[in-house]
């Protein structure tokens, strides 16, 4: 999420922003999912967050701090939002650990900004099961 961004900047002399979409096929992960909040009602997923288990990816603050010294932007302001659902699945989603009933949470969406110096790095995380 970092090293290709560094990379393709490298060939402009002002960047302002970063947009960065990621999607995952995470169907063959098992309890990794905890974390995402995935699998869950919309009010499970709440509940979860208030409680601490959904986190979110785990060095993603680190992966903006690369991106920021290579840009050399200055983030002294940055938001870290908590993961929030980005989609609700209409259908049965099955993974090799777990199945995402319709109405559930299928993909989440984790976002970084700065308001400051309007620096934007979005980070998106999906979940596409295979049938």
């Amino acid at each position: 999420m970092d090293s290709l961004p560094i990379v393709l900047s490298s060939l402009s002399q002002n960047v302002s922003e970063v947009p960065i979409r990621r999607s995952a096929d995470m169907s063959r992960y098992g309890s990794i999912l905890l974390k995402f909040g995935l699998a869950l009602t919309q009010e499970e997923f709440r509940g979860a967050q208030n409680s601490g288990q959904i986190v979110g990816h785990v060095g993603f603050e680190q992966s903006v701090a690369a991106l920021a010294i290579a840009l050399k932007w200055k983030l002294d302001d940055t938001i870290v939002e908590p993961p929030s659902p980005a989609f609700l699945t209409r259908h049965v989603r099955v993974g090799k650990y777990v199945t995402i009933a319709p109405s559930t949470i299928a993909a989440v969406r984790h976002s970084v900004w700065n308001p400051r110096r309007l620096h934007t790095y979005r980070r998106y995380d999906s979940l596409r099961f295979l049938r």
